[in-house]
């Protein structure tokens, strides 16, 4: 809006910006119209406007009006601001993880490490570590991660496994999958996947994929079968990541390899749903393989699980 236009508003002799009860309802609506432009103006911190809104109520009721209207729009404003900020804010408060913590936990890392293998780790490796450490200080898969891989790129016996793009997959892996590549990483799984199978009346047949990759998760207390929607996820995730390999070319050897298909309730719950005279449930088998990339992140960022059957993914609890 011309700076002109701003000052003659101003003026409380322009009738137009005055307010009268004995306005029209058309006149009262120009007024109002007036008053909702200026207080656009002054909200989107323009100067003249702010001026003239304040000269302008010193003298005017309706643009006295129009000074509380705008106080209650930027009220509005900033209530919406900080709802929307305050959780923002949340995440913003990180752990309280010292330099004393950290040192603390290295020592105890390292306590049977040779005081002459100790060395300055590399800094491509430290840097981002130790950050992303601080972020995840509260979930202790993750913290044990990257403490483990700070202490053995501070070993001289084997900081040159230490490869620098560890932190980063560890910083793309969630503290319950983390978990469980304790067991896969130490030499890959078996997976299947669960189909759908249906003929016509000519005996063509169709298949349809009812799972992703279906893998044994058992509870270590008790080793009873226990379903997690994620998991085919999480698989994807750790083949993007190249620490393994899936294959349904193949399949392992032995006799009761795959025995634990049979007992997956999700195939149960298929063979429930999916019924009919020309309908059967079947299944693939495969591998999850360990890429040497994923060998080499387990031996430096994990720890050996506790012995679980061949095959199977441990859940602890």
């Amino acid at each position: 809006m011309p700076a002109r236009l701003l000052q003659n508003l101003a003026r409380p002799t322009v009738r137009t910006a005055r307010y009268d009860h004995s306005m029209t309802g058309i006149e009262g609506a120009a007024a109002t119209g007036i008053v909702t432009r200026i207080v656009d103006k002054a909200l989107a911190g323009d100067p003249e406007a702010e001026a003239a809104l304040l000269k302008a109520a010193q003298v005017d009721p309706l643009w006295q009006r129009a000074g509380k209207e705008k106080a209650r729009r930027v009220l509005m404003q900033q209530e919406a601001k900080t709802a929307f900020f305050r959780p923002l804010a949340e995440l913003l408060r990180l752990p309280s993880y010292t330099e004393d913590d950290l040192i603390d936990d290295l020592a105890d890392k390292m306590a049977n490490v040779p005081e002459d293998n100790f060395i300055r780790p590399k800094l491509t490796v430290a840097a981002p570590a130790i950050h992303n450490l601080i972020l995840s200080a509260d979930e202790a898969e993750l913290k044990d991660m990257y403490l483990n891989l700070l202490a053995r790129a501070s070993d001289s016996r084997s900081a040159d496994e230490a490869h620098a793009s560890f932190a980063f997959i560890i910083q793309q892996l969630s503290a319950e999958e983390a978990h469980l590549l304790s067991s896969v990483l130490q030499d890959g799984t078996t997976i299947a996947r669960i189909r759908r199978n249906e003929s016509d009346d000519t005996g063509r047949r169709t298949y349809e994929e009812l799972t992703g990759d279906l893998v044994n998760l058992v509870r270590l207390a008790t080793g009873e079968p226990v379903t997690e929607s994620r998991a085919s996820a999480w698989i994807d995730n750790w083949v993007r990541l190249g620490l393994c390999e899936r294959n349904y070319q193949a399949q392992r050897a032995g006799e009761a390899t795959y025995d634990w298909v049979e007992t997956r309730p999700e195939l149960a719950d298929a063979r429930q749903l999916h019924t009919g005279d020309k309908v059967t449930i079947d299944y693939v088998l495969g591998t999850l393989d360990v890429t040497s990339l994923g060998k080499q992140f387990a031996k430096i960022t994990l720890m050996a699980p506790p012995p679980v059957p061949s095959g199977s993914m441990i859940i602890s609890g």
